[in-house]
């Protein structure tokens, strides 16, 4: 129980100085060592040890967001919510009888009353729901503010970001990342879609020819 309390102030006194010896130019405490060896650098950028950990967690690597995306959550949820239950039958009912009546008219299945079970799943949903919100909220806040490593990775992704001369990418084979010189890419693709014996030129779509004759 004193573990548990005392974790978060210790956390929050360890990222204190992990700040100040970052202020000080002693950047490699703010994070674990990756294997640079992943990462191989076909660019004519010049790329930092910084930058090379950065690219070494890989591709799926995920920062803790800056914000919760509230309108996904729900939307998540609202069709969880249609999956257990039979609205998306009773919506499908509600268009049919539209349809025969005309736009505007009023149908019996305008208005759908829940059963019981319905409004219980619905309010336990929204009870979970808002209680993730504020734990999601409670730990983004929480890190975002004390990770060092966070913020470093920050700045260097947003630089990634701003640069339109490079891409990064996966390797052909394994879980490497290659960064590339944009125009090198691009005529790398061009080279191999240009390859007659492999791809050909169609004037037309066969794939909605196919799907209309089925």
């Amino acid at each position: 129980m004193v573990v548990n309390y005392c974790r978060p102030l210790l956390k929050k006194k360890e990222n204190v100085l992990l700040g100040k010896l970052w202020n000080l130019g002693v950047r490699y405490e703010c994070y674990e060592v990756n294997d640079s060896k992943v990462v191989r650098n076909l660019s004519t950028r010049v790329v930092s040890d910084e930058e090379i950990q950065c690219l070494a967690n890989g591709l799926d690597y995920g920062l803790i967001p800056k914000r919760v995306d509230k309108l996904m959550i729900a939307s998540n949820i609202e069709q969880f919510y249609h999956r257990v239950t039979d609205i998306t039958q009773h919506h499908k009912k509600f268009m049919n009888e539209l349809k025969e009546a005309g736009a505007g008219a009023i149908v019996k299945s305008d208005v759908r009353v829940l059963n019981p079970k319905e409004l219980t799943l619905a309010a336990d949903l929204r009870s979970l729901t808002q209680s993730f919100l504020h734990k999601a909220n409670e730990f983004r806040q929480q890190n975002n503010k004390l990770d060092c490593k966070e913020k470093n990775y920050r700045a260097i992704l947003k630089k990634f970001r701003e640069d339109d001369s490079i891409i990064i990418t996966r390797s052909d084979k394994g879980r490497g990342i290659v960064e590339m010189n944009r125009q090198d890419y691009v005529n790398k693709m061009l080279t191999i879609l240009n390859d007659s014996t492999k791809f050909s030129f169609l004037l037309e779509d066969p794939t909605i020819k196919r799907e209309t004759s089925e």
